[in-house]
């Protein structure tokens, strides 16, 4: 039987969570057949077992994509995506999970009731792993304005493109129409593939809600997970830089494609160049910093106070050396 949601789980090393996350899936209650589909992303650990596992367990159900070498976040996605069967896709990450058991039931009847909708999106909230304690996501405080029953084509477009709160629209959360994603993955293929962008989500959620009406539904339907150890390291400094420069320039690209102005992202842009900044200085890394600086010259972003201080402090190799170890005693960073 074909089935009419496809929801896409990818895994990385999540030996402990990927079960939790697909026993959430397989709790759906629905008046329709559903598939998951795992794309398992060459793990080191024990989740290709416990993903076979259950594949054998419901093989009906539970597509198991085995990836051998590993594909990357965005090729694994896209990849699962051109497998899906449904009419319609949700999404789960492989350490998430769902709590509302008729998640899919109600996206897909928003769907089926108006095919000017594209997609739909829920509630959600925090899960912290080590305590098992939920904490809201403030999503409903931050984007109020704008999670209204059903926004029109287009009305969210540039509110996602320059929030600068998380995201207004959580994809773990949404369902939306495979064939208007393949449309726009279609016509513009490097928006979704192009390695240099870090990310799957924001350009299905800003496409879609671009070119259709978005819906939602206020229940909480999904715990994002967090709470996992993290250290200030000479390592995690570069990720972050990498990440949110690659985040720089999928905006700008976006931008440019739908032509609009700077000015209204000069905000999106400020806070995420900012944010680079700091993780050059940090670094030490003259390169980056100049790249960074080449971004605010191209975005005409504006620079607040904290960013020209250290943008006159990294000028010099002697006053950048001597804030940071300044810093450093304040903040040190451990070695991996």
């Amino acid at each position: 039987m074909t089935p009419k949601v496809s929801i896409i789980v990818l895994t990385y090393n999540q030996e402990k969570l990927i079960g939790r996350t697909l026993d959430s899936i397989l709790a759906q209650q629905c008046d329709f057949p559903f598939e998951i589909i795992v794309g398992e992303d060459c793990s080191t650990d024990g989740t290709l077992d416990v993903c076979r596992s259950y594949a054998e367990r419901y093989p009906d159900i539970i597509r198991l994509f085995a990836n051998k070498p590993n594909k990357g976040l965005v090729d694994n996605y896209y990849d699962c995506i051109l497998e899906a069967k449904g009419e319609y896709i949700a999404d789960c990450g492989g350490d998430d999970f769902w709590v509302d058991r008729f998640k899919l039931q109600k996206e897909a009847d928003l769907l089926d009731g108006d095919p000017e909708i594209t997609i739909v999106h829920t509630g959600w909230q925090y899960y912290d792993e080590p305590t098992g304690t939920v904490h809201p996501s403030g999503s409903e405080i931050h984007h109020y304005s704008y999670l209204k029953p059903v926004s029109e084509k287009g009305e969210l477009f540039l509110p996602i493109l320059s929030d600068t709160h998380g995201p207004l629209i959580h994809l773990c959360t949404a369902m939306f129409r495979r064939d208007a994603l393949m449309k726009c993955y279609n016509a513009d293929t490097r928006l979704f593939r192009d390695k240099q962008f870090p990310c799957e989500d924001f350009q299905i959620v800003t496409s879609l809600a671009r070119d259709g009406k978005v819906a939602y539904l206020p229940e909480v339907t999904l715990s994002y997970s967090v709470g996992k150890p993290s250290i200030m390291s000479l390592e995690n400094l570069e990720k972050n830089y990498r990440f949110y420069i690659a985040s720089i320039k999928l905006l700008h690209y976006i931008m440019i494609k739908n032509g609009i102005s700077p000015d209204k992202l000069a905000t999106q842009y400020s806070n995420r160049l900012h944010f680079t900044l700091t993780q050059a200085f940090r670094l030490y890394n003259r390169d980056m910093r100049e790249e960074v600086l080449a971004w605010y010259g191209k975005t005409g972003a504006p620079q607040n106070m904290k960013t020209r201080l250290l943008r006159l402090l990294s000028s010099n190799r002697v006053t950048w050396r001597l804030a940071l170890r300044l810093l450093n005693k304040i903040k040190p960073y451990r070695h991996e």
